[in-house]
């Protein structure tokens, strides 16, 4: 049986402003060369297949509801800055995306 390849597309997504309260797991098997824009959403979770995400440029996920973030959230391929600001972050996740964010 053929492998499933991850779907990809060279252009920006966005997903913003939608109102989506989650994230389903389809979108983490797409290759985005440009900018992914899940921001401005209500997003309370992401799923552990979000490592698995490829974006080029930058992943906003800022202004959702997230309070945590899935382990697999390191394995997350990201040509830019993730941008995670306004949600409902613990401490220790604002001081580990900063530290990402800076490689």
């Amino acid at each position: 049986m053929p492998s499933r390849s991850p779907k990809k597309n060279k252009s920006n997504q966005s997903r913003s402003s939608n109102q989506l309260k989650e994230c389903k797991r389809s979108i983490c098997s797409l290759i985005v060369g440009g900018h992914l824009y899940l921001n401005n959403n209500q997003l309370v979770s992401l799923p552990q297949s979000i490592g698995t995400l490829t974006v080029g440029g930058h992943l906003y996920l800022n202004n959702n509801q997230l309070a945590s973030l899935p382990e697999r959230m390191g394995r997350l391929t990201l040509g830019g800055t993730l941008y995670l600001s306004q949600n409902q972050l613990a401490e220790c996740y604002k001081r580990t995306i900063y530290a990402m964010n800076r490689r």
